[in-house]
């Protein structure tokens, strides 16, 4: 069978049978230190099998609902697997969840059994609990057989979006399938390349980008955030996804003129930049990076810009959850600005939404407690306003539903004027909203979010926001803050997979208003 040719899970789990080229690496910590495995695609295939077995074995069938509450690891993401070879659906959160919440949603979608390694579990809910240390036991094999899935959602994820506030959503094994093979194909990923997996649990991604590995014999390194730097160090990966916050931050650390860069300003290749100008931020990324991917959420310009200067070119790609992969950058069509040309079919509304069209991994949204489920259709606006030049290059221009009216009617994007400040400025985020006064005018709040804010000169801020065009023709009075945000907060402004929730940051500043110091 050719990898074009996998349809369904069940085929996938034949292909990688005798596949003993590529592989996986993968650690785990064992309270004093990093513990560091590899298995080729032939012994995750054993470990299916085994899962698989005593899944069976424990009374797993194709009419179950199994909630798993596991960490980003190899474990879950063999045992998921073997889930869906049994046709049961699955409930996939992860481990950081609150246990009443996890109660709650047991008992929502009416599950008959969990699997988890926490403590306490079996005296929280009256269900089956399962060890899943225990799936791993070799024992007789179980003929695997082929479950028809059709559009029957196989497992069931929490999503937070855009929004930030999870919404349990339905995937389906044909758009699953089709979307992460066709993502990996347009790409142009190898049997050579190695793909660094460390995003959390519930966002869907991982699960994704592991398929896609499996059908196109793409080598596997997975990890977590606590533990990126040290599989970056010790697997050398040649792909890695990220948030913009963590190239960020390496922008950050690296944007400094040090000695060698000032005697060597003037000779800019790559042996250069790797060995001498900019050693620590190519060791960080392990010795064999060479793609580079963000999304997720905007990118400040300068940091694409620096990347390209060191010959570490970042490609921007988008998508969302219940779409898949949207628009994609890669080597042989790059515009830094833009989040690529389109993979799916898409159009523009009227007002410049970017609206969707094909077979989706997702089809299904679970907004009710009796667990009763809206389709999404085969025709999905996105909630984005985007905009696509002469060469066909996709731009995303701000969310449709934040759009401000100013008090001269004017409509302005919040998101693109974020951009700018932020790009002007090197501040990794910021908000603006708009507050009702007194008068019954509205005023123009700017939050930016800084840690060790004392370096930086207000003047210099104010002059640098106020020069924004938008900001200049704005009737409304202009109210400029600042934030010293601290550790403990940021899960309360950033989601699982590092994004930055603009709606939990501006309900957190209306709602603590007398915490922010105005400049």
């Amino acid at each position: 069978m050719l990898k074009n040719d996998i349809k369904s899970f069940y085929q996938l789990f034949n292909y990688i049978k005798d596949n003993n080229d590529n592989y996986i690496n993968y650690l785990s910590w064992s309270g004093k230190k990093y513990k560091y495995f590899r298995k080729t695609f032939s012994e995750i295939h054993d470990d299916i099998q085994a899962c698989y077995n005593n899944l069976k074995q424990a009374g797993i069938t194709e009419n179950s609902v199994i909630y798993i509450d596991i960490d980003n690891s190899y474990e879950f993401l063999i045992c998921d697997f073997a889930i869906i070879l049994t046709g049961a659906l699955s409930i996939v959160s992860n481990n950081t969840e609150p246990l009443d919440k996890v109660k709650d949603r047991v008992r929502q979608f009416k599950a008959e059994y969990i699997i988890s390694k926490r403590e306490l579990i079996d005296s929280l809910v009256d269900v089956n609990v399962i060890d899943i240390s225990s799936l791993f036991q070799i024992g007789n094999n179980s003929i695997v057989t082929q479950t028809l899935y059709n559009n029957k959602d196989f497992s069931v994820v929490f999503s937070s979006g855009t929004s930030g506030f999870p919404k349990a959503l339905g995937i389906t094994e044909q758009g699953s399938i089709g979307s992460s093979k066709h993502f990996f194909n347009y790409m142009g990923f190898c049997s050579s390349d190695k793909f660094m997996i460390y995003l959390p649990l519930a966002n869907y991604q991982q699960r994704f980008f592991f398929w896609g590995c499996l059908i196109t014999s793409v080598n596997i390194a997975l990890g977590d955030d606590k533990s990126l730097f040290h599989a970056l160090k010790e697997f050398n990966p040649t792909i890695l996804l990220a948030p913009p916050n963590f190239y960020y931050n390496l922008f950050c650390s690296d944007n400094n003129n040090g000695f060698f860069k000032k005697i060597f300003k003037n000779i800019n290749n790559k042996f250069i930049c790797k060995h001498i100008t900019h050693k620590p931020i190519y060791e960080a990324l392990g010795k064999k990076m060479h793609y580079l991917l963000t999304g997720m959420a905007p990118i400040d310009l300068k940091v694409l810009e620096h990347f390209s200067d060191i010959k570490l070119e970042i490609y921007q790609i988008y998508g969302q959850t219940e779409i898949g992969m949207i628009a994609c950058n890669n080597k042989k069509l790059n515009k830094i600005g833009t989040v690529g040309r389109p993979i799916i079919k898409l159009y523009l509304s009227d007002d410049n939404e970017i609206v969707t069209e094909s077979v989706f991994p997702i089809v299904s949204c679970y907004y009710r407690e009796d667990n009763t489920k809206d389709f999404l259709g085969m025709v999905r606006p996105t909630g984005d306003v985007g905009s696509i030049d002469n060469d066909g290059f996709l731009s995303i221009n701000g969310r449709k539903n934040e759009t401000i009216i100013l008090n001269n009617g004017i409509k302005i994007n919040p998101i693109m004027i974020e951009n700018k400040i932020k790009s002007s400025l090197q501040i990794a985020d910021m908000v603006i909203f708009k507050t009702r006064q007194e008068s019954n005018n509205f005023a123009l709040n700017i939050v930016l979010l800084i840690d060790g804010f004392s370096n930086l000169n207000s003047e210099a801020i104010k002059q640098n926001i106020n020069s924004v065009q938008e900001i200049k023709s704005n009737t409304n009075i202009v109210n400029i803050y600042k934030y010293d945000l601290k550790i403990e907060e940021k899960k309360v402004f950033y989601t699982e997979n590092g994004k930055f929730s603009r709606v939990r940051a501006i309900d957190f500043f209306k709602e603590n208003f007398e915490k922010l110091v105005k400049i």
